[in-house]
């Protein structure tokens, strides 16, 4: 019943450091959807976008990352450089 974007978060990146990145991307998606703050949830997209590309996809990443710098809530955060960083990335 308790809904933690925390404890979802740390069992995303337990899944992604096991090579499980698609569970880690469900699991970043639902933690984000729980987060009101825009850091937390630009967090998560880095997170994900980070898994899409070591999956093997990076135009699936860099789609994800191209819908980050597009949203309008997260572009004022200074943690946009590391989107802009991954976005040299995933080519």
């Amino acid at each position: 019943e308790k809904r933690s974007g925390l404890l979802l978060e740390l069992v995303a990146l337990l899944a992604g450091a096991d090579s499980r990145y698609g569970v880690a991307s469900d699991f970043l998606q639902h933690a984000s959807s729980l987060y009101e703050d825009s850091r937390d949830q630009l967090r998560c997209a880095l997170y994900e976008a980070e898994f899409i590309k070591r999956s093997g996809d990076p135009k699936a990443a860099r789609v994800l990352v191209e819908k980050i710098i597009a949203d309008p809530k997260l572009n004022h955060l200074p943690a946009m450089s590391a989107v802009t960083g991954l976005k040299g990335e995933v080519k």
